[in-house]
């Protein structure tokens, strides 16, 4: 049963939103992989994986994007929150994974990186 123009409208703007979403996935994938490379660099840095700092300034950061857009703060504020917890998820994940293969690297006798994993703490 079509209603004409309505139907038609319906029909549009619900494709409209799948290629909205589709785009924020793929943002979320660029996201986590730029987490993964900021967990690289803690790695080589020695530095620990939470940055409490850096956190409250990307919240700080997209609350005041939120404002200034006129959205809700808990919705932009749970968001912000999901995909900080989300980096910190990847990033524990790649580091063990980086963890692992020097420690499979001992194993082999293959040339690990110049530092010591064992006296790394991933929190």
């Amino acid at each position: 049963m079509s209603h004409g123009p309505a139907s038609k409208m319906l029909v549009d703007l619900r494709h409209e939103i799948a290629q909205l979403d589709a785009q924020m996935i793929l943002c979320l994938l660029k996201r986590l992989q730029c987490a993964e490379a900021i967990a690289e660099c803690k790695f080589n840095l020695e530095l620990p994986l939470r940055a409490p700092d850096a956190e409250h300034s990307v919240m700080e950061r997209n609350l005041d994007l939120a404002k200034q857009l006129g959205l809700a703060k808990p919705l932009v504020s749970a968001l912000t929150q999901f995909l900080i917890e989300a980096s910190v998820h990847s990033q524990e994940t790649y580091l063990a994974q980086r963890l692992r293969e020097l420690g499979d690297d001992e194993k082999t006798g293959a040339d690990p990186l110049p530092r010591k994993p064992q006296t790394r703490s991933v929190r």
